[in-house]
C-alpha cells in the first residue's frame, strides 16, 4: 500500500473511533473532505485560493498525494509536444504543467513523508478517541446477571 491510501484509511478509522454512530461519522466526512478536495490542486490552480483557505493545503492529505503524483510524473518531461506541433501545445514541457499547478517547488520525497507523518498523527488521535470513547461507555456494562446464571463445573469432574 502507498502512503496515500494508509492516511486516508488513518483519517477513516479517526472517524469511526471519534463519533458513537455511524450516521454521525457519514455526515461529517463529507464536511471535512471537500474543503480538503477543493485545496488539493485537483480542480483548481492552489494560488487560486483566497487567503483564508490556504491553511488547508496543510492538513489535507489528498493535496499532498496529488502533489507527489504530479511531480513524480512531470518532473522529468523535457517535451511533452512532438516536433510537428509548431508551437501548438500549451505546454512544452513538464516544468511548465508544474508551475501551471503551483507545484514547482514540491518534491515527490516531501510529499511521501508528510503523508507518513499524517498517517502516525492521525492513528495515534484516533487510539485516543478510542479509548475515550470506550472509558465513557465502560461504566455502563453489566455482566453480573451472566456470571451468576452461569454454570462453572467443579474440579471433581461433574458437570
Amino acid at each position: 500500500m502507498c502512503s496515500s491510501d494508509l492516511a486516508s484509511y488513518s483519517f477513516g478509522l479517526l472517524v469511526t473511533a471519534f463519533f458513537p454512530t455511524s450516521e454521525v461519522a457519514m455526515v461529517f466526512v463529507p464536511m471535512v473532505l471537500l474543503p480538503m478536495m477543493i485545496v488539493a490542486g485537483l480542480f483548481a490552480n492552489t494560488e487560486r485560493l483566497d487567503p483564508y483557505w490556504v491553511w488547508l493545503n496543510y492538513i489535507s492529505f489528498p493535496r499532498y498525494t496529488f502533489t507527489g503524483i504530479a511531480v513524480n510524473e512531470f518532473d522529468r518531461l523535457h517535451s511533452l509536444c512532438p516536433p510537428q506541433a509548431n508551437g501548438m501545445c500549451q505546454y512544452q514541457n513538464g516544468s511548465e504543467v508544474l508551475a501551471f499547478l503551483g507545484f514547482q517547488n514540491e518534491s515527490w520525497g516531501l510529499s511521501s513523508l508528510l503523508l507518513g507523518v499524517m498517517m502516525v498523527a492521525l492513528r495515534i488521535l484516533a487510539a485516543i478517541a478510542l479509548w475515550v470513547q470506550g472509558r465513557n461507555k465502560r461504566g455502563n456494562l453489566a455482566f453480573q446477571g451472566n456470571v451468576n446464571d452461569r454454570h462453572i463445573p467443579s474440579v471433581n469432574g461433574d458437570c
